[in-house]
């Protein structure tokens, strides 16, 4: 199930990503705009970590068994983080959430 769950995902996650990239030139100053498509990104690399045959490409050329699971889980954790500072942009006047932010990068 995984192996056809993991690849739509990693597609929808990779369009929002573009989406999102090609407005953050023009959004330089707006920290939301940058953690949602680190969000995006985080969570496309770690849908292409679980499918099988990225899986086993990492073992193999890293050396390493099951690589994939510690390299999934820390874009999981950083994709966490990076969702808190896009809910606390959202949530809070920008001088408020500016100074909590600081404690999720």
């Amino acid at each position: 199930m995984k192996d056809l769950l993991h690849p739509i995902s990693l597609v929808v996650a990779t369009l929002g990503f573009l989406c999102l990239l090609r407005d953050v030139p023009t959004r330089r100053r707006d920290p939301a705009s940058t953690a949602l498509a680190a969000v995006f990104l985080l969570s496309g690399l770690s849908f292409l970590f679980s499918i099988t045959p990225m899986w086993n490409y990492l073992d193999r050329v890293l050396g390493t068994v099951n690589i994939s699971v510690p390299l999934a889980q820390g874009c999981v954790v950083a994709l966490l983080a990076c969702q808190q500072v896009v809910l606390t942009y959202w949530g809070s006047p920008p001088e408020v959430a500016r100074r909590r932010s600081r404690r999720w990068r």
